[in-house]
């Protein structure tokens, strides 16, 4: 009898080692995941806010392109337009006109 319980220790010591060495393995895996994945999403995290002020910048360049004035300088210098306050109209005969600068 005294063999088979110094057995029944050794044999349970070594199951209990292992079951810690197994459970330390288990954490040390879940404990590594989570810091991988808190870093992707830190780095998720900061591309949507590059993103966003990327997006706010074109937003304003979008508004100063499409502004009023710029719209009229670029008809009046580049495109030869004139404004139609300078062009009369005259009415020649029913339903038709003539336009003169």
């Amino acid at each position: 009898m005294p063999y088979f319980n110094k057995r029944f220790i050794v044999i349970s010591n070594v199951c209990l080692v292992f079951v810690i060495f197994i459970s330390l393995f288990i954490n040390l895996i879940s404990s590594t995941q989570a810091s991988t994945e808190g870093f992707v999403i830190r780095s998720l995290s900061s591309k949507l806010t590059d993103l966003r002020n990327d997006n706010k910048e074109l937003n304003i360049v979008s508004a100063q392109l499409q502004s009023i004035q710029r719209i009229q300088k670029i008809s009046a210098e580049d495109l030869g337009m004139i404004s139609d306050k300078d062009i009369n109209y005259f009415i020649t005969k029913k339903d038709e006109a003539v336009a003169v600068r």
